[in-house]
């Protein structure tokens, strides 16, 4: 008799192995495209240049409106998937872009109406996208603008998030001699952890499907043996390293954890008072206790701050 757990372990072994193909093709692929040498745009000034402060501004920016509209904040790693890409490609359109401000929030925002479009239920209209700019685009400027995106995305909108692949992983879990809350938490850690590396310019170039597998290991090594024994560890990296191709201790794994990691401690040290991220996620952060923290955007990243905002549902 065929085992049921035998074939829900090859169904997700062949979900992962889908996803891989995607984000491995061409059409997927980002470069770190912020220090590359471009030609400037001649009706532009080296202050309008763009660089990882103004990117992670707008993922910051982009993170308060979901959470405001009740979106799922994967839906920005979605948007900023599109942006990566757009930008990635040596077009005159991405090299003026990345010498205009104005033209970097007008795509972005377009991005993430997109990702909104293909994520969620509710939706943005092009009147509320302008009233989030302040006014600084017209309705028409973003349709107009969604349509070059998509065009130069060759509609290819379905890439997967870190998220994705972490879900996937989780299911192969060992079924037994693991604590129940374990998954969840480890879900949650993850997560917290994907948004770190959304705001991270140095993960651009990382593979989804790594950043995932880090997130989740980091998360491991949080946790105590009580609730995640050593043997079930050692079963769940082996049945992970077999379902990804990737040795949990090669060198793209381990740069990305001690990356997120880094990133956990840096928003501990700099920030103060909420304590939305104080989850434990990495040895390092438990190490950093006494500082206060969460990743809490400021409200001044603009385009506009969102509290100020009457959204309407429909």
């Amino acid at each position: 008799m065929v085992n049921l757990s035998d074939l829900e372990t090859e169904a997700t072994y062949d979900r992962i192995a889908a996803m891989r193909l995607v984000e491995d093709a061409p059409a997927y692929q980002c470069s770190s495209y912020l220090n590359e040498d471009l030609p400037s745009h001649p009706m532009t000034s080296a202050n309008d240049s763009i660089d990882a402060d103004c990117r992670a501004k707008m993922v910051n920016w982009s993170l308060s409106i979901v959470d405001y509209c009740g979106f799922n904040r994967e839906t920005v790693a979605v948007a900023l998937s599109f942006v990566d890409r757009f930008l990635s490609q040596r077009t005159t359109a991405a090299t003026e872009v990345l010498s205009d401000r104005r033209k970097f929030q007008l795509l972005f925002m377009a991005a993430l109406h997109i990702a909104v479009k293909t994520r969620e239920q509710m939706q943005l209209d092009g009147p509320l996208l302008s009233k989030l700019s302040r006014g600084t685009y017209a309705a028409n400027e973003f349709i107009e603008y969604e349509r070059h995106l998509l065009e130069l995305l060759g509609w290819r909108v379905s890439g997967p998030t870190a998220m994705d692949f972490v879900r996937e992983y989780l299911l192969l879990l060992p079924k037994n001699g693991v604590n129940p809350s374990v998954q969840a938490r480890l879900l949650d850690c993850a997560q917290r952890q994907s948004e770190l590396a959304m705001r991270d310019f140095k993960f651009t170039t990382i593979k989804r499907s790594v950043v995932g597998q880090s997130a989740i290991l980091n998360s491991i090594e949080s946790m105590g043996y009580h609730e995640f024994p050593s043997r079930q560890r050692a079963e769940f990296f082996a049945t992970l390293e077999d379902a990804t191709g990737l040795d949990t201790k090669c060198e793209v794994v381990f740069e990305s954890r001690l990356w997120l990691q880094e990133a956990c401690i840096s928003i501990c040290a700099t920030t103060t008072g909420d304590h939305k991220h104080e989850s434990n996620t990495t040895h390092a952060q438990r190490d950093h206790e006494h500082a206060k923290g969460s990743a809490g955007e400021s409200k001044s990243d603009s385009p506009v701050c969102v509290s100020r905002l009457s959204f309407s549902r429909r």
